[in-house]
């Protein structure tokens, strides 16, 4: 082949490029430049070829080409590239993409070497991973929000006292001891709990008093919730059975659809806008019993169902049940809305028995001799 010059025409090219447009600058040559962004980074190493005396220009559109890794829906599509350079393309971007694979298993075997140097098992890994994770949450975490009409199911099933309660606690201005404090610190000595010495809130008096009767509610809100689930699937279109494999690693229910796919579920309550912080802990919790199906050859599907103390339905839950548990979109809803509205009544309980107790145990402290 003659050696090409850039603004001579070539006997190889000159048939299938473009003719320059009015108005070019004769001293800069017109190159051919496909569409899909060609005209990106790679323009500056397509101008190096170009211009370098004795090249091939088919040799520099190839090259380019393989920066971009074109798909062959994109190589319909380009435009005014000599066939000759897509034909060359076509066969030297096999190899080159067995080339970036091994490049990439070399670098992961790499990590795992450096991971076993470091004395780090798989499972600390994934730990400090889900760890991150739960630090900074993904944005499709975060952005999973609550659904208005089944998580204000409290308007319908309590009266207006009863409502007033949960909405101070979803505001967070329910008059706690923290609260009273700030206003009344010379009235009110202590921000914490009466009962159980911790930092009074919403949250500590919904799901984190260490008061016995306390305790009680919190275990029985989530044990009713977990059985209003239980049933559903129960008489679901696959069935669900109740697993108790350990002590202290229980899911609530496990649905299974066949011999080789286990579906886990774990009920947890929270905070209604921090529902996510619960992700860390029950993974972890349940890591090893999922391990364990899984070295018996089982498909393991681990589902958390959060639900907000204050009556909160998030649409990971109504995803859950309708994508994975065989659940239509009105029963999804049917039976989020029974388990915001035991949530709510559970909630209102909670909240009135913590005032109750709060007062007896004023009175009782009053009562005591100086």
């Amino acid at each position: 082949m003659p050696p090409y010059s850039p603004g001579s025409p070539s006997s190889d090219v000159g048939a299938s490029a473009e003719t320059p447009p009015e108005g070019t600058r004769p001293e800069e040559p017109y190159r051919v430049t496909p569409k899909m962004g060609m005209d990106s980074p790679d323009r500056d190493m397509l101008r190096a070829v170009e211009e370098a005396e004795n090249a091939d220009p088919i040799d520099g559109l190839c090259g380019s080409m393989l920066q971009l890794d074109l798909g062959e829906s994109e190589l319909q599509n380009l435009s005014g590239v000599p066939q000759r350079a897509v034909d060359a393309y076509r066969s030297a971007a096999p190899a080159r993409r067995r080339k970036r694979n091994s490049s990439e298993r070399a670098a992961r075997q790499r990590g795992k070497e450096t991971r076993g140097n470091q004395g780090q098992t798989n499972a600390e890994v994934v730990a400090q991973h889900m760890g991150a994770k739960v630090e900074c949450p993904p944005q499709e975490i975060l952005q999973d929000k609550s659904i208005p009409g089944i998580s204000n199911e409290f308007w319908k099933v309590l009266p207006p006292n009863l409502r007033s309660l949960i909405l101070r606690c979803r505001f967070e201005v329910l008059m706690t001891a923290a609260r009273k404090h700030l206003f009344r610190p010379d009235k009110y000595p202590s921000p914490d709990c009466a009962l159980c010495g911790k930092r009074d809130s919403p949250t500590h008096r919904l799901s984190g008093c260490g008061q016995e009767a306390s305790a009680n509610m919190t275990t029985a809100r989530h044990n009713e919730v977990a059985r209003i689930l239980y049933k559903a699937i129960r008489v679901g279109r696959t069935g669900a059975s109740p697993i108790w494999i350990t002590h202290h690693a229980r899911p609530e229910a496990a649905q299974r659809e066949d011999v080789d796919e286990i579906h886990l579920i774990e009920v947890a309550f929270t905070w209604d806008t921090r529902w996510y912080m619960s992700l860390h802990e029950k993974i972890n919790k349940y890591e090893p019993l999922m391990e364990l199906l899984r070295a018996k050859g089982c498909k393991v599907f681990f589902h958390l169902m959060v639900f907000g103390t204050t009556g909160s339905v998030y649409e990971h839950n109504e995803r859950v049940l309708t994508q994975y548990l065989g659940f239509k979109r009105k029963e999804a809803e049917a039976l989020l809305r029974k388990i915001s509205s035991t949530s709510v009544e559970w909630a209102a309980k909670m909240l009135v028995s913590h005032n109750k107790s709060e007062k007896e145990e004023a009175l009782k402290n009053s009562k005591k001799p100086p």
